[in-house]
């Protein structure tokens, strides 16, 4: 792949795609004032006492996805452009969070 294929193709539209789903779960999960707030109150139902934990086990998911994804491909079996495109969009979303979270505090 040629850098410009990589940044336009892969960057770019990996930065989009971000944007897009954290903006449209926004509205689902959190509001304008406290962009934590369910992970923050899903402690709750949680085994962890603090939401960067919460936070770190929902992003262990999609890595356990991606990792399958990875081990199929020795088998010859390749995932969908649309299930490449959820599962990189939300394990980047949960490391966006993450950071956020620590900063935050």
């Amino acid at each position: 792949m040629k850098r410009k294929e990589f940044n336009e193709d892969i960057v770019n539209n990996a930065i989009l795609r971000s944007k897009t789903v954290l903006a449209h779960k926004n509205d689902e999960y959190a509001g304008e004032e406290e962009v934590f707030a369910n992970f923050k109150e899903g402690l709750g139902l949680s085994f962890h006492n603090i939401p960067e934990k919460y936070t770190w086990e929902l992003l262990c998911k999609h890595l356990q996805s991606i990792k399958d994804i990875i081990s199929n491909i020795e088998n010859n079996k390749l995932p969908t452009k649309e299930l490449l495109d959820e599962k990189f969009t939300d394990a980047h979303n949960y490391l966006y969070l993450l950071e956020g979270m620590i900063k935050e505090r």
